[in-house]
C-alpha cells in the first residue's frame, strides 16, 4: 500500500454534502461515525418526536387498560429509535424496547449536477414502525396505531416539521442536516418479516418509503485565487445610456467597460 502524505488541512477537500462538512473535524467525533449521516439522525428524531406527541394524550390511558401485555411497560408510543435497518438478527437483539422505530437508507443513490458548484443526490428511506409480537387480542386492541402512522409523518413533512422538535423550527434545508427536499412516497402496513428470510419472526409494523434529495456544495477554499475582470453593463437607445444594470467585479486592477450605444 502506497504511504500516504503527511495530512494538512489546506490540502483537504472543502465543501459539504447532507449535513456533512469538509475538511472533516476530529471534534465533530468520538467512538463512532454516525456523525457521518447527519441528516437520518435529525430525520429519525424529528418524527420520533412527532409520533410521541401526537400520541401522548392517549397512549398511557390504553396502554394501562386491560390484563398485562407485552407493551404494559410502554411509557411512549416510540420507546427506542434505531437507525439501522432491522434485519433479522439485530431484531433478535430488541427486548422490551418497542414500539420501534427504524430509520436507513435503502437502495442506490442517483446523483446529478444541480449547480456550477455543486449536485444534488436522490436517495430512497425505509421508516419503519414496528410492534412487538401480540396475541390476537393484543393485536386487535394496538394494531389501528399502525394506521395513523403515516398520516403524522405525512403531516410534518407537508408542515416541514413539528412544534415539539428544535424549538420548532422549520426543516429541511440545507443547514438542517443536509436535506433539501423529501417527500413520503408509500407506506404499508400489516404483518412484516426483516431481512426477507421467510424463518424470520413476524412482527407487526408500518413500512414507509421516503424520497430524498440532498446537495452538495464546493467551498470558495476549494479553489485557488484566479485573475479575473470587472464588469459593468449598461442598456439604451438614441436618448442615452442607463448604466449599470448589471455589475461584476474581481481584484484585478484593470477594468472592462461595456455600454449599448
Amino acid at each position: 500500500m502506497t504511504d500516504l502524505p503527511p495530512y494538512r488541512i489546506e490540502h483537504s477537500i472543502y465543501g459539504d454534502f447532507g449535513g456533512v462538512k469538509y475538511p472533516l473535524s476530529p471534534d465533530n467525533f468520538e467512538s463512532t461515525f454516525v456523525s457521518l449521516d447527519p441528516a437520518r439522525s435529525r430525520l429519525s428524531a424529528l418524527f420520533a418526536t412527532a409520533i410521541r406527541y401526537e400520541l401522548a394524550p392517549i397512549w398511557s390511558k390504553v396502554i394501562a387498560s386491560g390484563k398485562p401485555h407485552p407493551l404494559s411497560n410502554s411509557t411512549s408510543a416510540v420507546a427506542m429509535v434505531m437507525e439501522l435497518d432491522p434485519v433479522t438478527h439485530l431484531m433478535k437483539q430488541v427486548k422490551t424496547d418497542y414500539p420501534l422505530l427504524c430509520l436507513h437508507r435503502v437502495g442506490e443513490q442517483t446523483w446529478s449536477p444541480h449547480t456550477l458548484q455543486g449536485d444534488k443526490c436522490e436517495q430512497d428511506w425505509n421508516l419503519h414502525y414496528i410492534l412487538p409480537n401480540l396475541d390476537i387480542g393484543e393485536t386487535r386492541k394496538f394494531y389501528d396505531v399502525l394506521r395513523i402512522i403515516p398520516d403524522i409523518v405525512a403531516r410534518v413533512i407537508r408542515s416541514r416539521g413539528h412544534i415539539a422538535y428544535d424549538n420548532g423550527a422549520l426543516q429541511f434545508f440545507g443547514d438542517k442536516g443536509g436535506i433539501g427536499s423529501i417527500g413520503m412516497t408509500r407506506a404499508e402496513s400489516g404483518q412484516a418479516r426483516f431481512g426477507g428470510q421467510v424463518e424470520s419472526p413476524v412482527w407487526l409494523a408500518t413500512t414507509i418509503t421516503l424520497h430524498t434529495i440532498e446537495y452538495s456544495k464546493d467551498s470558495e477554499e476549494q479553489y485557488g485565487a484566479f485573475e479575473g475582470i470587472d464588469w459593468s453593463i449598461g442598456v439604451g437607445d438614441s436618448t442615452g445610456t442607463i448604466p449599470n444594470v448589471i455589475e461584476a467585479y474581481s481584484d484585478v486592477d484593470f477594468e472592462v467597460e461595456l455600454l449599448n450605444e
